[in-house]
């Protein structure tokens, strides 16, 4: 019988909190980064010795879903990237993925302060240059981790 309680207490928190808001949000902006992120690897892969357009292509292809508008999508993606000056797309893909992973950064952080009940310290600028350094930290980590 407590468990049910418990279950049924837990459930009502979750959805007074709007969690499923909050998750959907973060995980919209964390698929949407994820293409200026691949931008940014090609763009840094381009710069890598020996490494051909042709082989980042069949690479990408090899992990992508077998459907024509991926194909295309790829194609067109590895062609931009390697025709374009490398350090001008990875500079603005950068940014671009930086912003955008700081958009769902900035929900988990409204979702986590919902849930605590803790207010919403500072003005949208001052939480949203807080998520972008949050995500910057978070990318020299992996870094880090990776190397």
């Amino acid at each position: 019988m407590k468990l049910i309680v418990f279950g049924y207490r837990l459930y009502k928190k979750f959805i007074n909190d709007e969690m499923v808001v909050y998750a959907a949000s973060a995980s919209f902006w964390m698929l949407i980064s994820a293409l200026p992120f691949l931008m940014l690897l090609l763009s840094a892969v381009q710069l890598v010795p020996g490494l051909s357009k042709d082989y980042a292509e069949t690479m990408l292809m090899s992990v992508t879903p077998d459907m024509p508008q991926f194909k295309a999508l790829i194609t067109s993606l590895v062609d931009n990237v390697f025709v374009e000056a490398p350090a001008t797309v990875i500079s603005l893909s950068a940014a671009a993925s930086v912003w955008t992973s700081s958009s769902g950064v900035f929900n988990i952080d409204k979702g986590l302060r919902k849930i605590a009940g803790a207010p919403l310290n500072g003005g949208y600028v001052k939480r949203r240059l807080a998520s972008v350094f949050y995500t910057i930290i978070f990318i020299i980590g992996m870094a880090y981790c990776i190397s």
